[in-house]
């Protein structure tokens, strides 16, 4: 027997414990807010959830859904907070165009990994602009071409 949770796009397994279960949603973590407001004890699985009550995970994920700020919301009100910092040419937003640390971590000995990542994407994007300018500049030597031939 499976949960499934229409509105948050997931589904929680019979045999697991309800409380690490509900922490793979994005945005509730270790919240222990659900389990004392529905009287669940911390081991309680999710398959004595059904049993229990036919309402009660219907209940949970109403509950979910308007108390907390989750799944696609949560994730496009981040986007939204960092578009804005970009837009706004802060120092966080310069920072997270660059993919360097953003909230104050060394960049001298650690972050290497994202420094990597950001040569790797200049040098994909300038090799996309060079292939782009040859293209054009092909397209531009044809239509030359076939105007020189219309004459």
């Amino acid at each position: 027997m499976v949960i499934h949770f229409n509105k948050l796009f997931c589904t929680l397994k019979e045999h697991s414990i309800f409380r690490t279960e509900i922490q793979k949603i994005f945005g509730i973590g270790s919240n222990n807010k659900i389990n004392h407001k529905f009287g669940l004890t911390k081991n309680c699985h999710v398959g004595i959830i059904k049993i229990v009550s036919d309402s009660l995970p219907y209940n949970i994920e109403h509950y979910i859904v308007n108390n907390h700020n989750v799944s696609y919301n949560l994730k496009q009100e981040i986007k939204d907070k960092i578009t804005k910092k970009i837009l706004m040419k802060t120092y966080q937003g310069i920072r997270f165009r660059l993919g360097l640390p953003v909230h104050g971590q060394r960049t001298h000995s650690n972050s290497q990994t994202t420094k990597k990542m950001l040569l790797s994407n200049l040098k994909k994007l300038s090799i996309k602009n060079y292939i782009k300018k040859e293209v054009s500049s092909l397209k531009k030597k044809k239509n030359i071409k076939a105007i020189k031939k219309k004459k």
